[in-house]
């Protein structure tokens, strides 16, 4: 359970990583 919990955070803080890199190059 913890570790899935930690995949799932490391995922979302990938995206949120990821969405910002886009933004940046889009700006």
């Amino acid at each position: 359970m913890l570790r899935k919990n930690l995949i799932i955070s490391l995922l979302a803080l990938f995206l949120v990583v990821l969405a910002y890199t886009f933004g940046s190059v889009i700006c």
